[in-house]
């Protein structure tokens, strides 16, 4: 009992975690870069304004927390926010992100792997590392003849649909597959209308929220924002969470 998603609380199954966990490390970098950066600079760009837009120390701070609660498990489930469902679909943008850098042949760091860089992989650029880390979460997610779909009917939709090879260059198939991993975390995509809500007046935004079943306190429960001195301490404890879940 550690997320609330579609399919009851729970904590993420063995390449989901490994999949997250290579993401995470990722952004953490980036963040860290972006840090270190002259004041007000942008580098982490997942796509996901609500993620995007925090400090740096309020992104590392509200991805220890999501990431606990999805790789431990905890007394309580996380609370179902804009803010924390928003940096989990950030997690798997900048998954899609480096798929997209894979299929164009651009350099990307190898993933982390069972919660240690992969030794064979250390300093090389693996053509679909990945692709590959996305495929084994889907499949254990969605194992084949488990889809719900009779084999002709799959095989009709597997043009479009399902998981591509690992040297698919289609970014729309693969896209495609890392929205359904989301899913099975994410309930909806209500934290994208968090500009939208919160830029009408509360009367209407009410109605709104009532009319859509979304939580009053959806969009005004904001990140904490702790002190920029304890980026560090924060950074460094999300790495060994990483390493040791």
């Amino acid at each position: 009992m550690t997320w609330q998603t579609p399919a009851g609380d729970r904590t993420l199954t063995v390449w989901e975690s490994r999949l997250f966990r290579s993401s995470v490390d990722l952004l953490i970098d980036q963040i860290t870069r972006q840090n270190r950066g002259a004041p007000g600079s942008r580098l982490v760009n997942t796509g996901v304004s609500l993620f995007d837009q925090l400090s740096s120390v309020q992104q590392i701070a509200v991805l220890s927390d999501v990431t606990r609660h999805l790789l431990c498990s905890t007394i309580t489930p996380a609370e179902l926010n804009a803010t924390n469902e928003g940096t989990v679909y950030a997690v798997y943008r900048n998954v899609m992100d480096q798929i997209d850098f894979e299929i164009m042949g651009l350099p990307t760091p190898c993933p982390l792997i069972d919660g240690q860089g992969d030794a064979t992989a250390q300093g090389q650029l693996a053509s679909c590392a990945w692709r590959a880390l996305v495929s084994e979460a889907y499949l254990e997610r969605f194992p084949p003849g488990e889809s719900g779909l009779d084999t002709e009917a799959d095989d009709l939709f597997d043009d479009d649909f399902g998981l591509p090879p690992l040297d698919c260059d289609d970014e729309d198939r693969w896209d495609f597959v890392i929205n359904a991993l989301a899913d099975e975390i994410l309930w909806d995509r209500d934290f994208e209308l968090s500009d939208l809500v919160l830029d009408v007046d509360p009367t209407r935004a009410a109605i709104m929220k009532q009319q859509l079943g979304i939580d009053n306190d959806y969009y005004t429960d904001i990140a904490d924002d702790p002190r920029d001195e304890d980026f560090g301490v924060l950074q460094q404890s999300l790495k060994t969470m990483l390493r040791q879940a």
